[in-house]
């Protein structure tokens, strides 16, 4: 599947989404955003570490889940030092939990590219982009610092030629090098707007207009 999109995920859906159990469940549906377009419509982005997330009930009663991240890098909205805070509604606290399905959970320690939004708790309160979107691995080994990202329990809308849509596995994005792509993410979120698809308005040919019919020049009576 060509991973450009037909439109983003809002961030608001992170929240409106309703909250399901922990349990094994349908994956949420989505339509998946460019990396040109995350980069363009994000408020942070930034390489940074997870700290130990934890599970509380905010000012509305409600269960959420908060994870501390350290910035290693900024791109955009952010800068090494920084501390920012992951918003996530749901988690598990007194003998209950539950989870949006598709949203990543953190792990201490993890090491992220991180691409979102900002979240009204507080100044360094963030959300990721979308479900499913805006967090990508980083990955050290022999050959380098890579770059996968994380897809989370999602299925993507695809447009079939014949102009149906269809239900796809997201495809998953991956990058050889870490500091090619945060110069990646910096090109594209400079931008004014993503790029966006050609569309084409296809209109029937219109009617073809009748030939109008010759006339011979009319003459005048020739006087005697």
């Amino acid at each position: 599947m060509r991973a450009s999109a037909l439109a983003h995920v809002a961030p608001a859906a992170l929240l409106a989404a309703a909250l399901l159990p922990a349990a094994p469940a349908a994956a949420t549906v989505v339509i998946v955003p460019s990396l040109e377009e995350m980069a363009v419509a994000a408020e942070v982005i930034a390489h940074v570490r997870a700290g130990a997330p934890r599970v509380e009930r905010d000012d509305k009663g409600r269960v959420v889940t908060l994870t501390p991240l350290s910035v290693l890098e900024g791109v955009k909205g952010a800068k090494a030092g920084d501390q920012l805070e992951v918003f996530q509604l749901g988690g598990g606290l007194e003998g209950k939990g539950g989870w949006i399905v598709g949203a990543h959970r953190f792990v201490e320690g993890e090491e992220l590219v991180f691409v979102g939004v900002r979240h009204k708790r507080g100044p360094g309160s963030v959300i990721p982009y979308g479900i499913g979107f805006g967090l990508f691995q980083v990955r050290r080994d022999d050959f380098g610092v890579s770059v996968v990202e994380v897809v989370g329990d999602v299925v993507a809308l695809e447009r079939s030629p014949d102009g149906k849509t269809r239900q796809v596995a997201p495809q998953t994005r991956r990058y050889d090098s870490l500091p090619g792509f945060l110069t990646l993410l910096r090109h594209a979120a400079t931008a004014e707007e993503a790029p966006r698809l050609l569309q084409i308005e296809r209109k029937p040919p219109a009617a073809a207009r009748p030939a109008a019919p010759d006339v011979a020049p009319s003459t005048a009576p020739q006087g005697g």
